[in-house]
């Protein structure tokens, strides 16, 4: 699998789990970006099917913008996940910027492999996040996410335990007139 299909296989599943794709001008590097928000956490995904150093500063600079929002998205932490893919391992896997280790702005730095299909982590960077890992095997070996069983289309069908439940008060609140 090429590092392109990867990022697009892996692009599919992050929208299936609630990850927003972050719309770009024409003009912006090549990488996607995805946001994710779980208060009080705010989740930045930046995925690039290549390694390279020119777009580095593009994905600090949004997150670094990004912070400075985080009271307006009633967010106290931002973590930023900076996901190369290639096809061969790396030498040393460098986070995107330093992590102020006091503060609301983490960074975070991955890169996958194809040819072995390993996830290199940047040293202190954790290897789990909002369970993106697992969504970049699924991508990885071609597997799909479950059904969720709580989204089954009802079109059509009536809630008949609502309107029970709605008759029951109906009839308890004006027998108690």
């Amino acid at each position: 699998m090429t590092p392109e299909q990867l990022a697009t296989d892996l692009k599919s599943l992050l929208l299936q789990k609630d990850f927003r794709n972050v719309q770009q001008p024409e003009d912006t590097p090549v990488f996607d970006l995805y946001i994710r928000i779980e208060n009080p956490v705010c989740c930045v995904l930046a995925v690039q099917p290549h390694d390279s150093d020119e777009h580095r500063e593009d994905v600090a600079a949004f997150a670094e913008s990004l912070q400075k929002q985080l009271p307006q998205i009633q967010c106290t932490q931002l973590i930023c996940l900076y996901l190369t893919i290639g096809p061969e391992p790396l030498a040393e896997v460098r986070p995107l910027a330093d992590t102020d280790r006091m503060g609301n702005l983490h960074h975070i730095a991955w890169h996958y492999a194809t040819d072995t299909q390993t996830l290199q982590v940047a040293d202190g960077s954790p290897d789990k996040l909002m369970g993106i890992e697992k969504l970049l095997r699924m991508a990885a070996t071609g597997e799909e996410l479950p059904k969720d069983t709580l989204r089954e289309d009802t079109t059509g069908k009536r809630p008949v335990v609502t309107f029970t439940i709605f008759a029951i008060c109906a009839a308890c609140f004006s027998t108690a007139w």
